[in-house]
């Protein structure tokens, strides 16, 4: 099998370049990364030479090229089904996949509500205090946020307010 390669942006800076190199790293794929710098005032133009979008990532196996992120980690998950990078029952992989979806349609106001450093030190801030939305006394973050967590907690089996374990809502 050939060895992909993934062209990224910049995974401290762009989610979307992070991504995708996250679940290659996490899967054990053996890939060859190229860092293309995108902090060009009219854009880098070897990323418009590479990818048909002019955007990044973009991950190339053999003559295949597949952009955007989650169309790449779809990619992966079907060459390394072992990896677990999706889940193994079909209607837990539709789940996944629509949680996904809301996720990348959804929250894309974000990253131009805060600058990198700025949403990376807020969201550690709210993860470290197990942001709990129900709390006055934590500054309230953007709806997007607070939807996600709210996605991951019923998912995972908690309630959707709070951090506990209960399989119902508080009032």
């Amino acid at each position: 099998m050939d060895r992909p390669t993934l062209y990224i942006a910049n995974k401290n800076y762009s989610s979307w370049s992070f991504r995708p190199w996250m679940a290659l790293t996490g899967a054990g794929v053996d890939f060859e990364e190229v860092l293309i710098p995108f902090d060009y005032p009219g854009g880098n133009p070897e990323i418009k030479a590479i990818s048909p979008t002019g955007r990044m990532p973009l991950l190339q196996h053999g003559v295949l090229k597949i952009w955007e992120s989650l169309a790449i980690i779809e990619y992966v998950a079907e060459l390394y089904p072992d990896a677990g990078l999706l889940p193994r029952d079909r209607a837990e992989r539709a789940l996944a996949r629509s949680v996904s979806m809301e996720m990348l349609s959804s929250f894309r106001p974000l990253p131009d509500e805060y600058s990198p450093a700025e949403g990376q030190d807020r969201v550690a801030g709210w993860c470290r205090r197990r942001y709990q939305p129900h709390r006055d006394d934590l500054a309230r973050p953007p709806a997007a946020i607070r939807r996600t967590v709210s996605v991951w907690r019923v998912q995972r089996g908690g309630c959707d307010v709070c951090a506990c374990r209960q399989p119902v809502r508080h009032l």
